[in-house]
């Protein structure tokens, strides 16, 4: 894509910015790092945000690059909130994407002045006790710098057919190394799982005030459909769009996905 700046906003929070048109901030999922995603990464990023770049200027924020042992949800939250009150003069429309949904969420509860309308995409109040299994080992793998291992573990978010995974987790041990360079520190991602891990807004949903349009995967196993349901049961006068027969990185793809969040974002 084009027209990539690469950039950083007040408070070390690594930003990509691009397109065209009204703001849209997007808080991206778990990386392993959180620098500006290079070569694969960076490439399966642009792709996923280009049919938004053509409605808006989009601003891809990270988390802050160097974050402490013990950082909460609220603290990541404090992050964007000073680096969004730096970089514009009104409130923004944020669509936070996995890991980045669920801070989103918290964000809409702590700073709710500071958005205009809310996207969570593919994250709910909590995750399912399989997404913080998943998430738990994904931290021990990390800190035993276990790459092969790591890449093996996105093979359920690949595909759904038990063979598909096999054959998946297989190819992507294989390919480890080539996604995850060696001598690579995890300490970012394993707090930021570790801040997801603690992670419940259920409680206060009710506080979230900002128009909000929920999308989720009917098959995701990370955040299974009832718990998208009772998000934006929760949430007041929240949408819900559920693409049954996508699991958690297929929602993203779905040719629907883009579509959608310009259709909501859009409305009078």
């Amino acid at each position: 894509m084009a027209d990539v700046r690469d950039g950083m906003l007040k408070g070390r929070l690594p930003c990509l910015a691009f397109g065209e048109g009204p703001t849209l901030v997007v808080l991206p999922g778990l990386g392993m790092t959180n620098a500006n995603p290079k070569s694969i990464q960076r490439w399966g990023e642009l792709r996923l945000l280009a049919p938004l770049a053509r409605a808006f200027t989009v601003y891809r924020v990270g988390r802050r690059v160097g974050l402490e042992p013990g950082t909460t949800m609220t603290d990541l939250v404090n992050d964007y909130a000073v680096a969004l009150e730096d970089e514009f003069d009104e409130p923004v429309d944020v669509l936070g994407i996995s890991t980045g949904g669920s801070i989103a969420l918290q964000l809409a509860v702590n700073k709710p002045t500071m958005l205009r309308r809310l996207v969570v995409a593919g994250a709910a109040y909590r995750l399912s006790e399989y997404g913080r299994e998943f998430q738990r080992r994904t931290a021990e793998l990390s800190a035993a710098g276990d790459r092969r291992g790591l890449a093996r573990m996105q093979a359920p978010d690949v595909t759904d057919s038990r063979l598909g995974r096999r054959i998946a987790g297989g190819l992507l041990w294989l390919a480890g190394p080539l996604f995850i360079r060696r001598g690579w520190d995890p300490s970012d991602m394993v707090a930021t799982i570790e801040a997801e891990d603690a992670f419940d807004v259920g409680e206060r949903l009710d506080e979230i005030s900002v128009p909000t349009l929920i999308i989720g995967g009917g098959r995701d196993r990370f955040y299974p459909a009832e718990l998208f349901r009772e998000t934006a049961r929760r949430v007041p006068n929240a949408r819900l769009v559920i693409y049954e027969d996508r699991a958690h990185g297929g929602a993203f793809a779905d040719e629907r996905f883009g579509r959608d969040i310009i259709a909501y974002l859009k409305e009078e």
